[in-house]
C-alpha cells in the first residue's frame, strides 16, 4: 500500500478554474464585507439580525479562506520552492 496524499480534493492546481474563482471570491467578499460593515455600524437598530448576518459572513469567509490557505500551505510543505504557493 502506498502512502501518498493528494490535494486534488481541494483544488487540482493553482491554475484551476475553481482556485481562480475562489481567489476572486475572496476579493469580492472583502469588498462586500467592508460595505456591509459601513452600512451596518451606522446605528444600533436590529442588533440581533446584524449579529446573525455577521456570523454568516464570518463562517463563509472562514470556509473560503481556509481552503485556499490549506492548499497553499500543504503545497509548500511538499514543494518548498513552488512560486505559486508562495
Amino acid at each position: 500500500m502506498e502512502l501518498k496524499w493528494s490535494l486534488k480534493e481541494l483544488y487540482k492546481s493553482f491554475e484551476s478554474e475553481n482556485f481562480k474563482n475562489d481567489l476572486k471570491a475572496c476579493d469580492t467578499y472583502i469588498e462586500d464585507f467592508n460595505k456591509w460593515v459601513d452600512s451596518t455600524t451606522k446605528d444600533y437598530t436590529n442588533v440581533l439580525v446584524k449579529l446573525e448576518e455577521y456570523i454568516k459572513n464570518i463562517s463563509y469567509r472562514q470556509n473560503l479562506f481556509s481552503k485556499l490557505f490549506a492548499f497553499s500551505q500543504l503545497t509548500l510543505s511538499v514543494e518548498t520552492n513552488n512560486k505559486n504557493a508562495l
